[in-house]
């Protein structure tokens, strides 16, 4: 029995900090948290050519984070596509996202117009400074024309949220949980492969889906070959059910069927077909479960979940075989489905995206000692199994570890990016405890008037894509109440061993509903599922509400529920918007600005800069960043950026999607993609950078349809034969927008990333700004010739 030298508190066996005062316990801690990777102060700007000076964003209460990425869930997103009209002098229209580059072919297929956005969520940044520049100047490949001045109203539309399984979603979500099969189970007559007494059993659930049967699959394949590579020790037993994919590569797994296999001296065995069945409805993993343990019965059992994974309000497991293709299984369904089999485990893995979560901790905790998973998405390559397999024989702790070393090495060493933690599940309830007493810290905040302090903060503590979890650390630090230590402390006890290359990932999310109020009403059902404190339920119904009322009342008619109020509605009415004439533009001879008071900025989120390139009679769109710069009174200057994406040479359109920038250690990471295609087919590629990455790092790509703006659900890896081109967009006098590939198509294998010095001082350029206030209201300026980058 322990006890808090200061508080006098009792203490749990092995935590870190007391869960009551804070106070550090006197021994090693395994792996501290709220600094993980916390890098010393570093301004993220290396000097370069005399630069604008970047004004920061008004200072909220400390907030870790941003990130990004690409998603990797399991919902299929519209990417942004632009949308432009031409005329003298006006203000911009909405559209989505342009893009455009240097050295373009002739003019392409138009594209269709899009409608514009009529909301937009808010977006997490504050503070937002340009990226660290490489000091290198680069002769841009485009000839220089002659500029006529025009100026051009241009608008990136928001990015759109999961719509394409949304519906299924939101719509009652519910299936019968009827099985599908069209033929009768059947049991191999095999020699049986259980060691006699067995020190553990190991379950592994893959359901392939589309990372399997797609046309970039194979993912579940190549794990099933670093399984069998294994030298798994003799007295463990390893057992496989293979299913939900229509197509497998590997020829000894039947296609559009569901099949046990037992692994033994590096052999597949087949043990017994279950036919055309589903794995992600109730009864099949318990079943499963059920299974091994009578038939390869163990001292331990450990269990790894395959597949697609996206935490609340997404859930885990998409099963081609499934005639509902909207059916996934929820965190509290997985408990569920443990509760039936009755089946304690050491360690739960999971080699799927976004599931590291308070929720499935929750979930788990019955049933589990252990989790292993990312608060990230997992890449494509996922765990790498061969040595952590041979050590079966040992305590699941160590190769639970061995697990996240594997990984990350494994990514690293292929320039990617990810996280991967183990959480000890008998602290779970205590992050749990600290997390209900933060929340209600956080609504009397709210409620008396701190809305938009903790909607700015919630809006920079980093965001994996198309999620609506943050990491507990990050929250906790960006927000702080009096409760937060405790939440803090309480993490890291619970985070065993944790690896992240991003800067806000600690090793263990919750659910806190920010972005996508539309898929709340699921996100609910974890709420009510898992028993959670009305201190939670009430603070984000009343959170939501308010998002959806700022959004319109179509918003609140289409996704607000029975627990829709109007609790804050008088802290946001009262809160403020920015003025629309202090986006007037301002000339300043040389250049044009914007003046913003001080009442302005206490309800700005973030600004970004939108810059188009003269190129004959039309524009090329390169993007928009998260970035401003100021003059010397602090107006917002439209002046020219000094440094660009660049690709094999040549410049790139770039959209920023997520900026993170820590004001107490000057921490900052930024997400964006770069249009392409890949092997002919249009594509999104995805580029993480930060302290440790300032060119930037290839993060994997998405697929994108750019005459319908549609972009794929899931995150793919580039192959070293993969042929890619550059895509822009191109904005003609007539006001057509075009897209172009550059015509100039290179291996992946060959592909350069860099961020570097351009002098756009030499070229005609036009561009904006995008202001967006902590309710989700977007402003634009009026789209002008943009001024020398020496002018301030």
């Amino acid at each position: 029995m322990m006890f808090c030298k200061k508080c006098g508190a009792q203490l749990n066996d092995g935590v870190s900090f007391c869960k009551n005062c804070g106070t550090p316990v006197s021994r090693p801690v395994q792996q501290p948290q709220p600094e993980v990777r916390v890098q010393p102060k570093v301004t993220p700007q290396p000097t370069v050519t005399p630069q604008p000076t970047v004004t920061p964003q008004p200072t909220v209460t400390p907030q870790p984070t941003v990130t990004p990425q690409p998603t990797v869930t399991p919902q299929p997103t519209a990417a942004p596509q632009p949308e432009v009209k031409v005329q003298p002098k006006v203000t911009p229209q909405p559209t989505a996202a342009p893009q455009p580059e240097v050295k373009v072919q002739p003019k392409v297929t138009p594209q269709p117009t899009v409608a514009p956005q009529s909301t937009v969520t808010p977006q997490p940044t504050v503070q937002v400074q340009p990226r660290p520049v490489q000091s290198v100047p680069v002769t841009p490949q485009t000839n220089k024309k002659g500029g006529n001045g025009k100026t051009i109203a241009i608008v990136i539309g928001a990015f759109l949220l999961i719509v394409a399984i949304l519906g299924g979603l939101l719509s009652g979500g519910g299936s019968s949980h009827k099985r599908y099969r069209d033929e009768e189970e059947t049991e191999e007559k095999v020699e049986s492969t259980a060691a006699d007494d067995a020190v553990r059993t190991l379950m592994i659930y893959i359901i392939g889906s589309d990372l399997e049967s797609g046309q970039y699959g194979g993912a579940a394949s190549r794990d099933i070959k670093e399984i069998l590579k294994a030298n798994i020790p003799d007295n463990c037993n390893v057992v496989l059910q293979c299913g939900g994919a229509k197509k497998w590569e590997n020829k000894d797994i039947p296609d559009g069927e569901v099949t046990i296999f037992s692994v033994r001296n590096g052999k597949l065995n087949k043990e017994k077909s279950l036919g055309k069945t589903t794995m992600n409805e109730k009864g099949d993993l318990s079943q499963f479960i059920t299974y091994c343990k009578d038939n390869y019965p163990a001292e331990n059992y450990s269990l790894v979940l395959w597949d697609h994974g996206g935490g609340i309000p997404v859930g885990f497991g998409m099963d081609e075989l499934n005639k509902n293709p909207n059916k996934l299984l929820y965190d509290y369904e997985i408990r569920n489905e443990l509760d039936t089999a009755g089946v304690d485990f050491d360690a739960i893995i999971f080699d799927a995206c976004n599931v590291c979560t308070l929720e499935m901790g929750l979930s788990l905790k019955e049933h589990a000692q252990y989790m292993v998973g990312a608060e990230s998405y997992v890449n494509n390559k996922g765990i790498y199994y061969t040595n952590w397999l041979e050590m079966l024989d040992g305590d699941a702790q160590t190769f639970s570890e061995k697990i996240v070393q594997d990984y990350m090495e494994d990514i690293n060493a292929d320039g990617l990016i990810g996280s991967m933690s183990v959480i000890r599940l008998d602290y779970i309830d205590d992050v749990y405890s600290a997390y209900v007493d933060y929340v209600r810290d956080v609504a009397s905040d709210v409620e008396r008037g701190g809305f938009a302090a903790y909607v700015k903060a919630r809006g920079n503590c980093g965001s994996y894509e198309h999620i609506d979890s943050v990491d507990l650390i990050a929250l906790a630090t960006a927000y702080d109440t009096t409760s937060a230590a405790t939440l803090i402390n309480s993490a890291v006890n619970a985070v065993t061993y944790t690896e992240s290359d991003f800067a806000y990932g600690h090793g263990l999310m919750v659910y806190c509903p920010f972005e996508y109020c539309e898929a709340y009403n699921s996100g609910r059902q974890a709420f009510v599922e898992l028993n959670y404190d009305e201190e939670i339920t009430g603070f984000y119904d009343k959170m939501v509400s308010a998002e959806l009322s700022l959004l319109g009342q179509s918003y609140v008619s289409n996704y607000g529920g029975d627990w829709y109020t109007t609790a804050y509605a008088d802290s946001v009415n009262s809160g403020g918007n920015v003025s629309s004439s202090s986006l007037a533009l301002v000339d300043m001879g040389s250049y044009e600005a914007v003046e913003l008071d001080d009442s302005d900025w206490e309800v700005i989120d973030h600004v970004a800069l939108t810059i188009a390139v003269e190129e004959g009679d039309s524009y090329l769109l390169l993007g928009q960043d998260y970035t401003y710069q100021t003059d010397s009174a602090g107006r917002l200057a439209l002046v020219n950026p000094e440094a660009w994406t660049f690709v094999n040479g040549n410049i790139a359109g770039y959209f920023c999607v997520e900026f993170y920038n820590n004001p107490d250690t000057d921490e900052w990471s930024q997400l964006g993609y770069i249009p392409i295609t890949v092997n002919g087919e249009g594509a999104l590629l995805y580029v993480y950078y930060d302290e440790a990455h300032p060119e930037g790092t290839i993060q994997g790509y998405t697929t994108y349809d750019y005459d319908t703006d549609t972009e794929g659900s899931y995150m793919y890896d580039l192959r070293a034969d993969d042929e890619i081109d550059l895509v822009y967009y191109e904005l003609t006098s007539s006001g057509d927008l075009t897209y172009t590939e550059a015509g100039d198509p290179f291996q992946a294998s060959t592909l350069s990333l860099t961020f570097t010095e351009i002098d756009f001082n030499q070229y005609s350029t036009i561009g904006y700004y995008t202001v967006y206030d902590v309710y989700g209201n977007e402003y634009e300026t009026d789209a002008t010739v943009l001024g020398s980058s020496n002018a301030v």
